[in-house]
């Protein structure tokens, strides 16, 4: 029988890049191919797998199993439907009535501080943070796209290991410049899965053939990990000592907490650059803005001015990286029972550790 030919959408990646690495010793089973922005050949130099362009894709499609890693990131928030749809044109070129699809999104569906109740079903698309729409909306749209086909989709935890710009190497940084890392007197939940156990459950749905129909998974294999551990072992590590915040983020649940939160801002500037980036009051003005054209905002955007030290401490990043840790919530793992995890948590961190010292932490 011939190879299974198997496409991976965002190849390159953080969790692509492991993914390539962990299918090398399975280059005789399966025929891989990635699909990448520009930089993946230069990335995936040296492995056995083919780049594919769009100029190439009809040459190869359909294929049996596409793996896709790809979500916007590097456009405007108020591009990311345009950036979904760009990527579900991809997945329609390269499918065919029988390829099995395997879709990777995040627990952030639930909210960054998982206020939304967890249920291993489709969500309704609602209001949100640009990325939470963004994933919610591409779930649904692949499954509504290919009603007749396998579809399986992984929402990771927060996605850590070697190298994670997220987790690993943004924590380490916070530590080491004495930035805050979580706030004082909330233990979250790390709620964290290891990249080589995210790569290693992929390839075991990849290799599983009697999986029909429409799956959900959650894969948090460490989820009941508090983030109190992992900040603690980092920080000796570092010989440093944690910076704690004294403050409550005050998440945003509704749009009227989105604009009572920003109208003591002094200038329309400000006003703009706080309600564009909110939770509920920013999904409403992307919308406006993608309705009337980006060329209507130029003005006020260039107009706006920072606000006064009093009026705000922490920037939105510094905000949504405090709810994350201060979850109370545990994102527990929804998988198939017959699969095991590559690396158990002591392993992840000695791998993490390594790291550190490698790179010069």
């Amino acid at each position: 029988m011939s190879n299974k030919k198997v496409v991976i959408i965002g190849a390159a990646g953080y969790v692509g890049m492991e993914l390539v690495t962990q299918l090398q010793p399975l280059s005789g089973q399966y025929d891989l191919y990635a699909f990448t922005r520009d930089n993946g050949s230069f990335l995936l130099e040296g492995k056995k797998i083919t780049h594919l362009t769009a100029s190439d894709v009809a040459a190869h499609a359909p294929f049996d199993v596409i793996v896709n890693l790809a979500y916007p990131t590097t456009a405007k928030p108020t591009s990311f439907p345009e950036v979904n749809k760009g990527i579900l044109k991809t997945i329609r070129s390269l499918a065919g009535s029988g390829s099995k699809i395997i879709h990777v999104s995040t627990q952030a569906v639930f909210g960054f501080g998982m206020d939304k109740e967890v249920t291993a079903g489709f969500l309704k698309n609602r209001r949100d943070f640009p990325y939470i729409e963004a994933k919610l909306s591409m779930e649904n749209s692949i499954k509504n796209e290919f009603p007749e086909n396998d579809l399986l989709i992984i929402r990771l935890g927060n996605v850590w290991g070697p190298g994670s710009g997220t987790w690993t190497g943004a924590l380490a940084n916070k530590l080491l410049f004495g930035q805050y890392v979580a706030t004082e007197g909330k233990d979250g939940y790390s709620n964290i899965t290891d990249v080589k156990n995210v790569a290693s459950y992929i390839i075991h749905l990849i290799q599983k053939d009697n999986l029909k129909g429409k799956h959900i998974y959650h894969l948090a294999e460490f989820s009941d990990v508090r983030w109190s551990r992992i900040i603690k072992l980092m920080a000796t590590e570092l010989n440093v000592e944690p910076v704690y915040a004294r403050v409550s983020t005050n998440y945003p649940l509704t749009l009227k907490d989105d604009v009572t939160k920003v109208l003591k801002f002094p200038s329309v500037g400000n006003v703009y650059r706080e309600l564009v980036w909110g939770r509920i009051s920013g999904s409403y003005l992307r919308s406006l803005i993608r309705f009337l054209g980006a060329s209507k905002f130029q003005k006020i955007k260039k107009t706006e001015t920072r606000p006064l030290p009093e009026t705000q401490v922490l920037s939105k990043g510094e905000l949504t990286h405090l709810d994350v840790l201060s979850s109370d919530k545990q994102f527990k793992s929804i998988l198939e029972e017959d699969w095991k995890p590559a690396v158990d948590f002591e392993q992840s961190w000695q791998i993490v550790k390594n790291w550190m010292k490698d790179v010069g932490y």
